[in-house]
Formats: C-alpha cells, sequence, structure tokens
C-alpha cells in the first residue's frame, strides 16, 4: 500500500499535471479521487500478494519451483498484461506495478525452493534417525537371509534387537 501511495500516486498525479494543458484547472472531485485511489490499491494489493500464492501452489505440489523458471517469459507477458487491466489506460502506471509482480515472481520461486530443499534435509534427517542402517547390515551379516531371528518390528515400524537367541 505504501508503495502504491507513497510511489506510483506521486508519479500518476505529476503526470497529469504536467500533461494538462495551463488553461486548465485541475480539479479532481472527492468521489472520483477516492474511486481512483481504491481502485489502485487493490490493485497493488492483489499484486504484492504473488509470492503467498507461489508458495502455497508449491507446498501443496500443484506446480514447482522448476516449473515456475520454465515459465517466466509467459509470466512476464502476464504481469504486463495484468498490469494494463488493473491500472489506468497509461503505459507509466503498467509499468509500475508489472515490475513489482515480476519481482516478487522471482521472491516467491526463491523462497518456494528454499522451503523446499529445507523440507529434503528434514526428511533426510528424520529418516537418518529413524533407520541405522549399519545395526541392519550387522544383522544381515549375522543372520544371513533372516534377519527376523534377531529383530522384533515394534509398534513404530523400526527393528528392535531381540535377545532371545
Amino acid at each position: 500500500m505504501a508503495f502504491a501511495y507513497f510511489i506510483v500516486f506521486l508519479l500518476t498525479f505529476s503526470f497529469f499535471a504536467k500533461t494538462a494543458p495551463i488553461w486548465v484547472m485541475i480539479a479532481t472531485d472527492i468521489n472520483n479521487y477516492f474511486n481512483f485511489v481504491m481502485a489502485l490499491f487493490m490493485a497493488f494489493s492483489k499484486a504484492f500478494k504473488v509470492p503467498f500464492a507461489i508458495i502455497q501452489l508449491c507446498w501443496s505440489g500443484v506446480t514447482s519451483p522448476e516449473d515456475l523458471n520454465k515459465k517466466r517469459p509467459y509470466v512476464l507477458v502476464g504481469a504486463f498484461v495484468v498490469g494494463m487491466l488493473l491500472t489506468l489506460p497509461d503505459v507509466f502506471s503498467q509499468t509500475l506495478l508489472a515490475i513489482p509482480m515480476c519481482l516478487l515472481y522471482e521472491v516467491g520461486i526463491f523462497f518456494a525452493l528454499s522451503i523446499r530443499v529445507n523440507a529434503i534435509r528434514r526428511r533426510k534427517k528424520k529418516t537418518k534417525a529413524k533407520n541405522p542402517r549399519c545395526l541392519e547390515a550387522f544383522l544381515f551379516i549375522i543372520c544371513g537371509n533372516r534377519p527376523s531371528l534377531l529383530c522384533q518390528k515394534t509398534n513404530d515400524n523400526t527393528r528392535q534387537l531381540s535377545w532371545l537367541v
């Protein structure tokens, strides 16, 4: 919201003031001003939710960061189309919406990739803690193809050494 109000509005209103003829007095109606402000606030608030949408899509498995990297050119064109539809009919405000959307798209891909890498690391760490391979290899060497002679499965599906033999 601060980006829209302090940067986009400032530049847009200065653009309108500079392009108006000298003999025309700029007097905005309060109703039109608030409609304009709310329309741009809504457009920029939707645009700044791009990283959250990307993270949710990657987290739920709908897409992956690699797929999103492949679709980057289409997203760039789509950002400018969305900027065209949601902002004023000038190229300047369209660009002021499209460039942050593209940057936020990249930020979303970065965070989705980092979340995915952290999940893979946690999964590997969890499986290493639950499955000590050296014990299973030791039991296989001792018991041959029948490690059930010395091992019993517990309730949490891990093997526990049995001293019955």
